[in-house]
C-alpha cells in the first residue's frame, strides 16, 4: 500500500490496465452480441424459407391425391415426410415431424423425432389457429429453431414441424468468443508492457 501512495508510475500502470480491461470487455461484449444476433437472424431467414418451401411441397403432393382413400392419403403423407427428411438430412440441416392436429391419426417424421421434441408453446400457437409460427428452444440438448405450420389434408388438419439445430451457429459464436478473449488479453498485456 505504501508503494501505491509513493509511486505515480504504479498508479498509472494499474489504472491503465483496469480501464483498458473494462474497455476491452465492453467491446468484446458488443462484438459477441452483434455476431450472435447476425447468426441467428441469418439462420432464421434460411429456416423460414426452407420451412415454407417444405410446406408448399407437401401441399402440392397432397393436392395431387385429392379424393383418394385414407390409406392412399396416409401413404402420400409418409412420402411427404420421407422427402422432407431426405432434403434436411444433407448437412444435418433439419428434421421433420408431421402430426395430426387432433385425433389419433398416424404421425410421420424423422426417426427419433416425436411431438415431445416440439415446444408446447409452438403447438399451442398452431392449435389457436395460427397458420405458421416458430420458436427457439432446446431439442435433444441442442439449441434449435422449430418452425411449425398447419397443413390441410382430406384426413383433417396436420401440423408440419421443421426442427433446425443451431449447432453451427453455437460453434461459430464459441470461436468468436475465444478469439475475442485471446485478443483482449493480448491487448491488455501489450498495454501493460508499454505502460510498465
Amino acid at each position: 500500500m505504501a508503494r501505491w501512495r509513493r509511486s505515480l508510475q504504479t498508479r498509472v500502470v494499474v489504472t491503465t490496465l483496469l480501464v483498458s480491461g473494462v474497455v476491452v470487455a465492453l467491446l468484446a461484449s458488443l462484438l459477441l452480441g452483434q455476431v450472435g444476433r447476425g447468426l441467428v437472424s441469418a439462420k432464421t431467414r434460411v429456416a423460414l424459407t426452407e420451412a415454407q418451401s417444405g410446406l408448399a411441397q407437401a401441399e402440392d403432393t397432397l393436392s395431387a391425391g385429392a379424393g383418394e382413400s385414407p390409406q392412399a392419403l396416409e401413404a402420400r403423407l409418409q412420402d411427404v415426410a420421407q422427402s422432407l427428411f431426405q432434403r434436411g438430412q444433407s448437412g444435418d440441416q433439419f428434421t421433420v415431424l408431421l402430426v395430426p392436429a387432433s385425433g389419433d391419426a398416424k404421425s410421420f417424421g424423422t426417426k427419433g423425432t416425436t411431438l415431445a421434441d416440439v415446444p408446447e408453446r409452438l403447438v399451442e400457437a398452431l392449435d389457436k389457429g395460427s397458420s405458421s409460427a416458430y420458436v427457439y428452444d432446446t431439442v435433444h440438448g441442442r439449441d434449435a429453431l422449430v418452425v411449425g405450420a398447419t397443413l390441410t389434408t382430406d384426413l383433417g388438419p396436420y401440423q408440419l414441424y421443421h426442427l433446425f439445430p443451431l449447432t453451427a451457429e453455437d460453434q461459430t459464436l464459441g470461436l468468436v468468443r475465444r478469439t475475442a478473449a485471446v485478443a483482449g488479453l493480448l491487448l491488455v498485456l501489450l498495454l501493460a508492457l508499454i505502460a510498465g
